[in-house]
């Protein structure tokens, strides 16, 4: 298959409005409209929600895939074992939050069994430093950065990459007003003490993108 710009733009925008409405549809404002609309039934929307961006997303990277692009870089020789590490720290962050957060509301059970939803994926549904939280305020989008970044690139994953990390970071900042609108100097002490996303890195860094990003914003 020859693949053309036009391909690469398509799967581009593809990617880009799968990666908008995913963000629009948690959106604390469209959320609450969602629950009037839905009255009773609002309890199936996360799960709907789950249901729809995994199919969505498999199909989006099936696309991707069926581009074969020339390759970039693969790992090979001694990459190999680099490539392992960086797996290893990937799949380890996302376990690791996996025992940190509510899975059960994550994917949308304990609102379909209970009605009720915490303000945070944390078990207690409060503001946490148990664990991978004390380390990173993020560790699902940390793992997540990792392992896409540990395959094979060839131009399609490239573009795919470069776009999902951009919007990981952009998710994980627009998480982070929730919390402290939400939780206000309980989250900002938390920003100043422990790191976003990457461990053991002063807080202050990534505080800095933070600040940044909302200045002109709030």
């Amino acid at each position: 298959m020859h693949v053309t710009f036009l391909d690469y733009l398509l799967a581009s925008v593809a990617l880009s409005g799968w990666c908008f409405l995913h963000s629009a549809l948690i959106r604390p404002a469209f959320i609450e409209r969602t629950r009037t609309f839905m009255g009773s039934y609002f309890k199936y929307y996360r799960l709907i929600y789950n249901i729809w961006a995994t199919l969505s997303f498999v199909v989006i990277l099936y696309y991707f895939h069926f581009l074969k692009s020339p390759s970039v870089w693969d790992w090979k020789g001694y990459w190999i074992y680099v490539r392992l590490g960086i797996l290893l720290g990937g799949f380890y962050f996302l376990w690791a939050g996996a025992k940190a957060y509510d899975l059960w509301q994550y994917l949308g059970f304990r609102q379909l069994l209970g009605g009720k939803t915490h303000l945070t994926l944390s078990k207690s549904g409060h503001l946490s430093r148990e664990g991978i939280l004390g380390i990173v305020r993020h560790p699902w989008y940390t793992g997540t950065i990792l392992i896409v970044w540990a395959r094979p690139m060839d131009v399609d994953a490239l573009i795919a990459n470069i776009l999902l990390t951009l919007y990981t970071l952009i998710g994980t900042l627009l998480e982070e007003r929730k919390l402290l609108n939400e939780f206000g100097e309980e989250f900002a002490a938390y920003q100043k003490a422990v790191p976003m996303l990457i461990p053991y890195l002063p807080p202050a860094c990534c505080n800095s993108l933070f600040t940044f990003f909302f200045k002109k914003r709030s």
